[in-house]
């Protein structure tokens, strides 16, 4: 499989195989998806020393990483995080498909005025990250939610906001031939399908672990609805009377719902003297939503409800107030256009501005330099003293280096010009963007007023009619009411699946069957996350929402409802769309479609309308010529096995440079899918996508770079007509090619003049390579020194808190920078300190004595320091290392590993998210005391578990003793590994030990 690295502007970096053992490769990786929305990834890749910047670049913050999933659709994610390790040569990313717009972001408190759809709120969450809606399967259910976080991530919110709703979200991209990105969230009701599949022991699954408890039990309740009476009450069951057929569940007019035959299992008086009580029910009062209030809406025997009134008065003031919020957005998108169009109009007299500079003011003052110039040199010819010649020979370079200057500003208006233009194209293109708001807002306007015309339909509706509405809400509650004492009067029943092989059809959210023929337990399950590796080519699914079914030998029975029908789904086939063309309940021979259904026959359907239909086999692609291989795919129901094909090019049609291989310079990547294990050579198979931005405008020049090594020696020259020098430039031009050095009083060479025969030029004083013993007072510029010795000598020199000064010398040579510093007091030595290519030391020193020394050598950290253990005693020297490994060991110390309520029986392990081997000395745990079902706060206690022991007797029992507020011993008995600690039954058994549990595992 390949991993494709891009910019943030789409522009291939690398393509990185997981299959490969040369060049950069993906040498480990983890996809981990949850229905709720959330998807990240982790890679690490895997470089040689030749590849180092390679790898940088690939694996930068903000990039994005482009790879296709099974179900052959292309994800991108923006790595969130990036951990370069050069002793190992990887660097291990994190990419996130909500990317740093939705994560780096975070969102105040907030509390809406009002019921709103769920769209409002994920709007109102991301309105300016580039997020919008896509799809929105819940488009009728409205909440009003509040939110009292006030430093909650963007990403976090929404993810709250579907919980609430009861949604899951999915995060996507597309990306144009434009390279224009598209960040979509679909609001889905569930991720996933209903499946045929069967997770069976010993094959898929491990095991079955079943957890039994009465937590929630009861075996009457007193039922409220959502909908209030007349009165203002909420409506109950009072003054109903009922009973099931059989007698077993029967209504009181009191209002409550009793089971007479859970009662005899769970009165609160069972005895051996009562072994069949009729009472003293575990009894709940719960309030119920019926659905009954929205729904009364298209029911006219519902009307003149006085609640439904109020409630569509609120939604019309409702509707108001999102008018009046989205006319203020409307203004402000209106206040955003006349600031860029106010912007664009001072860019067009920037523009103007720079303009009548570049072509009036800068000639204009060029040409009037020359002409002081050709005026001085007038002057010039004239001679003169020496101090006006030379007061003259200035002017003019001064007026010539003015008059150059004006080229430059002049060029200089070309880039302001250039940036201005820039800038109005980003503000019109800004502006764009504010009107199609402004369209959609005038949209969202019309929506709203069109639903307040029909909140006031409905209200004069709803007033002509009378109250109706109390008799089905009390029969809907019962029927609520009863359907819940039902699923709660017996113990519950939880189970945890560990799941040793995931079909490859399998999907995130899928509900599928687990059977354990042995134990008899047959469940239906849904995968609520999968964590993914390409490269180990592994699967963990993290399943939940059990439910227990029923086997048979035809067809699959679900559990049986609240009126005792046992439902069953059925499977066909077939080879349309519509299940009519080769319809079969039996085989799947040439079957392309897939259809399923459930009713309460346990005969299959035989009407292929009765089926929900899905395409589970592709069409038979092109044959394709000998090539590199596939990437499989799962097999079909035909036992032919799909494969994916990738191919690269330079060119829209996939035909310039076309290859099946990944190279450096590809722009276009190309894809197809057929049964041929192969890669099609023919460029036409494959669908082609550019995945390279075009190549952006011309930066500016760069700096000059050092300067090369001498040429070869070029044509002889010119031979010199004459050689000069002296204070002041001569008045008479001499001969052409002659030289003339202008000196100071000292004799210093200052310029350098050639003659051209009618004027003097001074000319560029270079050479290619000096030879000489002393430098005195000079600065260089852009000099390259090869194997030298510098030496630097200072004197009077403060360091940063001291009383005192120092002097000393740095010398850098052969690659090692030294440093001696010496007190100017008394000349004592003060300081040493070294950078060599291998190490990085200093030492202190006082009277002479070393008193201190640091070296970093190696991955390693060296301390050394003169101690005495008194004021009279002799010092000692005392010295060691630490490395990388000890030192995170320390930064640990001190950090919570776990946090829970636990009473360490032994059907509970923990596990802390750091292991003992990881920790400088150990694990401490932390015990408080538990009374009446909750920790109380009191009685904290901690226990080391110490790092060596648990290394040397892993899995072997250590009892940990302590005592309780009462002087009472209390033993807890562990088995910790290095990674896990696992408890004794005797833990939660006895009297002491049992009032205490574990809270907390700290580091120390």
């Amino acid at each position: 499989m390949d991993f494709t690295f891009t910019d943030r502007m789409r522009r291939l970096i690398a393509t990185v195989p997981t299959d490969t053992t040369g060049g950069l490769i993906i040498s480990e990786d983890k996809e981990v998806a949850t229905v709720e929305g959330s998807r990240t990834l982790t890679l690490t890749l895997k470089y040689g020393p030749g590849l180092v910047n390679d790898a940088a670049h690939a694996t930068e913050i903000g990039n994005l990483v482009m790879y296709v999933d099974e179900d052959k659709k292309p994800v991108i994610m923006e790595i969130v995080q990036s951990v370069r390790d050069p002793l190992n040569y990887t660097s291990t990313i994190v990419a996130d498909t909500a990317g740093a717009d939705l994560i780096d972001e975070t969102v105040d408190t907030y509390e809406a005025d009002d019921t709103y759809p769920i769209d409002y709120y994920v709007d109102k969450f991301t309105w300016d990250s580039g997020w919008e809606i896509r799809d929105n399967q819940i488009p009728e259910k409205e909440m009003q939610l509040k939110f009292d976080n006030d430093d909650e991530t963007a990403l976090a919110r929404v993810l709250s906001v579907a919980s609430q709703f009861g949604a899951e979200l999915d995060f996507a991209f597309t990306v144009d031939t434009d390279h224009t990105v598209h960040k979509y969230i679909d609001i889905l009701s569930a991720h996933g399908a209903q499946t045929n599949i069967e997770l069976v022991r010993d094959i898929n699954v491990n095991n079955v672990t079943t957890t039994t408890d009465i937590y929630d039990l009861f075996t009457s309740v007193k039922a409220k609805s959502d909908v209030n009476d007349a009165d203002g009450n909420p409506i109950t069951l009072k003054g109903m009377t009922w009973q099931s057929d059989d007698g077993r569940y029967v209504l009181g007019s009191d209002g409550i719902l009793r089971d007479t035959v859970a009662v005899q299992k769970w009165s609160r008086i069972l005895s051996e003297d009562n072994p069949d009580p009729s009472t003293h029910h575990l009894q709940r009062v719960k309030k119920y939503t019926t659905g009954l209030d929205t729904a009364s809406d298209d029911n006219p025997k519902y009307k003149q409800y006085p609640d439904k009134v109020e409630a569509k008065n609120k939604d019309i003031a409702s509707q108001k107030k999102k008018i009046t919020a989205t006319d203020a957005y409307i203004k402000s998108q209106n206040g955003y256009i006349a600031k860029k169009q106010n912007y664009i109009a001072e860019c067009n007299t920037r523009i103007a501005a720079y303009e009548k500079k570049q072509k009036s003011t800068y000639p204009a003052k060029k040409a009037a330099y020359l002409a002081k110039v050709k005026s001085l040199q007038a002057e010039l010819a004239k001679g003169g003293t020496a101090s006006h010649v030379k007061s003259l020979a200035n002017q003019i370079a001064t007026q010539q280096r003015l008059a150059a200057n004006q080229d430059k500003y002049a060029a200089k208006q070309s880039k302001y010009i250039a940036k201005q233009q820039a800038y109005i194209k980003a503000a019109n293109a800004a502006i764009k963007g504010y009107k199609k708001k402004i369209a959609d807002y005038n949209a969202k306007i019309k929506g709203y007023n069109a639903t307040i015309d029909k909140d006031k339909k409905a209200i004069a509706d709803l007033n002509a009619g009378k109250v109706a509405l109390y008799n089905d809400v009390q029969s809907k509650t019962l029927d609520l009411a009863l359907a819940d004492l039902k699923a709660h009067n017996e113990p519950a029943v939880n189970y945890e699946t560990d799941i040793a092989l995931l079909p490859d059809a399998v999907r995130l959210g899928d509900t599928v069957h687990i059977v354990d023929d042995e134990e008899g337990t047959y469940l239906s399950s849904r995968v609520l996350q999968i964590e993914t590796s390409r490269v180990a080519g592994t699967r963990v699914a993290t399943m939940g929402n059990y439910l227990v079914e029923q086997r048979q030998a035809d067809n699959s029975a679900g559990p049986a409802g609240a009126d005792g029908r046992t439902p069953y789904s059925h499977t066909a086939w077939s080879q349309s769309a519509d299940g009519k063309t080769g319809f079969s309940t039996t085989s799947a021979d040439g079957a392309t479609y897939l259809g399923t259904c459930s009713d309460f026959t346990a005969d299959d359907p035989t009407d292929p309308s009765k089926y929900t239909w899905a395409k589970f086999v592709g069409p038979q692609g092109p044959a394709g010529k000998d090539g590199a291989i596939g990437v499989a795919g799962k097999a079909g129901a035909d036992g032919k096995t799909p494969y994916i094909h990738y191919a690269y090019a330079t060119s829209a049609d996939g035909k310039t440079d076309f290859s099946v291989n990944s190279f450096a310079t590809a722009t276009y990547i190309g894809v197809y899918t057929d049964y041929t294990e192969a890669d099609s050579t023919n460029y036409t198979n494959y669908t082609w996508n550019k995945f390279v931005g075009p190549t952006g405008a011309t930066g500016p020049q760069g700096a000059t770079g050092p300067k090369g090594d001498t040429g070869p020696q070029g044509p002889k020259g010119n031979d010199i007509t004459s050689y000069d020098s002296g204070l002041t430039l001569p008045s008479v031009v001499a001969p052409a090619n002659s030289q003339f050095w202008l000196v100071d009083t000292n004799n210093i060479a200052i310029k350098f003049y050639k003659s051209t025969g009618s004027a003097w030029v001074e000319q560029q004083i270079s050479a290619s390579a000096i030879n000489a013993a002393t430098f005195n007072g000079l600065s260089f510029n852009g000099v390259t020194f090869n194997g030298s010795t510098f030496n630097s000598t200072f004197e009077k020199v403060r360091p940063d808190g001291a009383a005192f000064t120092v002097h000393g010398t740095s010398t850098l040579e052969n690659g090692a920078l030294a440093t001696t510093t010496y007190r100017d007091s008394d000349n004592s030595l003060y300081t040493t300190t070294q950078v060599t290519p291998v190490d990085i030391g200093s030492a202190s020193y006082y009277g002479g004595t070393k008193v201190d020394e640091v070296l970093l050598k190696e991955g390693q950290l060296y301390l050394g320091g003169l101690y005495k253990d008194s004021a009279s005693s002799d010092p000692y020297w005392e010295a060691g290392t630490i490395a990388a490994d000890q030192l995170l060991m320390m930064q640990r110390c001190g950090s919570v590993l776990w946090t829970g309520v636990n009473s360490m029986n032994s059907k509970q392990t923990i596990t802390p998210n750091v292991s003992i081997n990881k920790c400088l000395t150990g694990w401490l745990l932390t015990w408080q005391e538990y009374r009446n079902g909750a920790v109380t706060g009191t009685g904290i206690v901690n226990t080391p578990l110490y790092k060596n022991d648990v290394i040397a007797h892993s899995g072997a029992g250590f009892p940990l003793g302590f005592v309780n507020y009462d002087q009472n011993a209390v033993v807890k008995y562990v088995y910790p590994t290095t990674t896990q600690i696992k408890g004794n039954d005797r833990n939660g058994s006895l009297d002491y030990s049992k009032g205490f549990v574990l809270t907390k595992v700290t580091a120390f």
